[in-house]
């Protein structure tokens, strides 16, 4: 089976000297010769630059590492780049080792832009989360506060006959208020969870499950120590019903 190798360098050459290279080391590789047709072209594409040359040999730096970074980023190896410098207009001729320099410090730039884009996109993804929780959190407490009131509104002579025995209306309402605190809380401590895989923190430390919630809620709003596991119990049967 045949195999494509492309280009002969004699044939390199000749295009080169096509695009008005005029020359070219004796024992260029292909590479290099790919490299000086590009520079010229690149010439040929684009305006003369050659007073940004005769400026501060900070902007001489500036604009060669501005050269060999469009050139590194089309894939260029140093030596083609050497080439490609030397065929643009201005031309610019350094040695491979001032482009390996150049290529060092192109690079650590491009990873420090990487780092600094990704840093910009977890503190706006940490920005939504925060508002995201503060709005949970405040619809969390609601319903709690909601769920103690309705409970505390209990009387003897609330109580009805239904289809089903004796049952207190008021329960339903606040079955529907721990339901949704329940449901709050799960939303709460999947951001918790996301937000500490991504700024890789212990992922055990988390804000505990919703019964520690719940009893946290109720020394908060000062109810009895002895009746709290069995407001505990309540709360979690009535979602145990919801989840039937």
């Amino acid at each position: 089976m045949a195999t494509i190798e492309g280009p002969t360098a004699r044939n390199l050459r000749a295009a080169a000297r096509l695009v008005g290279v005029q020359a070219l080391p004796q024992n260029a590789t292909k590479s290099q010769i790919a490299g000086a047709i590009i520079g010229a072209l690149e010439s040929q594409a684009r305006p003369s630059r050659r007073l940004d040359l005769k400026r501060s040999p900070q902007d001489q730096q500036h604009y060669r590492r501005a050269r060999v970074e469009h050139y590194l980023a089309l894939g260029f190896a140093q030596s083609a780049i050497v080439e490609a410098l030397a065929n643009e207009d201005p031309p610019l001729r350094v040695h491979e080792s001032t482009i390996s320099r150049d290529a060092a410090a192109i690079r650590e730039a491009w990873k420090a832009h990487a780092l600094e884009q990704r840093t910009d996109a977890v503190a706006a993804q940490v920005a939504a989360w925060d508002a995201r929780l503060r709005v949970l959190s405040e619809a969390w407490a609601h319903e709690m506060a909601s769920y103690a009131r309705q409970r505390s509104k209990g009387r003897a002579e609330d109580l009805q006959e239904g289809q089903f025995g004796i049952y207190d209306p008021r329960m339903s309402t606040a079955g529907q208020h721990i339901r949704a605190a329940e449901r709050l809380h799960g939303q709460i401590a999947e951001i918790e969870k996301q937000r500490r895989e991504l700024m890789g923190l212990d992922s055990y430390d988390t804000g505990g499950t919703f019964r520690d919630a719940l009893i946290a809620k109720a020394e908060e709003l000062g109810w009895p120590e002895d009746a709290i596991a069995d407001i505990v119990a309540e709360a979690e049967q009535i979602i145990k019903a919801g989840l039937a």
